[in-house]
């Protein structure tokens, strides 16, 4: 009970408010299902303006866009976020096969990955979802932060 309680504090108090300046910064959202109380995602629907090859404003930007966050993210070696996609249209181009709906074990689940129900998105951006760990600390939120904005800095 301890760690989750030190857990919660650290993503409520600490972790959570740096999410929402970093994303007021940028024109994006923190999207936070309250049945949920250790993960919350980031609207990456800006995203695209960080890209060094920025090719306006269609869906297709926006899904290269995110792709990118999420593989830069991997190479800086940080490998617990990931990107959802819950509202990108079938056949998209540059969406690889990502689709907002999975079954598991003959379970359909609409917005798959975003920790929270289907209810809250029904035409979002992708997003990064972020979970706050049993034993993680202030300085590992700190690397992490220091981390996303290097790879999406403020317009």
């Amino acid at each position: 009970a301890l760690a989750h309680t030190n857990r919660l504090d650290l993503l409520h108090r600490y972790f959570m408010p740096k999410v929402i300046a970093f994303a007021a910064s940028r024109g994006e959202e923190v999207v936070w299902d309250q049945r949920n109380d250790i993960s919350f995602g980031l609207t990456l629907r800006n995203a695209w303006r960080s890209s060094s090859k920025p090719s306006g404003v269609t869906q297709e930007a926006v899904v290269a866009a995110a792709i990118a966050v999420g593989s830069k993210l991997f190479h800086l070696g940080i490998t617990g976020p990931k990107v959802v996609f819950p509202s990108v249209p079938s056949g998209t181009e540059g969406s690889k096969g990502i689709t907002a709906q999975q079954t598991v074990s003959g379970l359909t689940f609409p917005n798959y990955g975003l920790h929270g129900s289907s209810e809250h998105c029904t035409d979002c951006p992708p997003m990064l979802i972020f979970a706050c760990a049993i034993g993680m600390e202030v300085e590992e939120v700190d690397s992490f932060m220091r981390r996303l904005e290097e790879l999406y800095p403020a317009a």
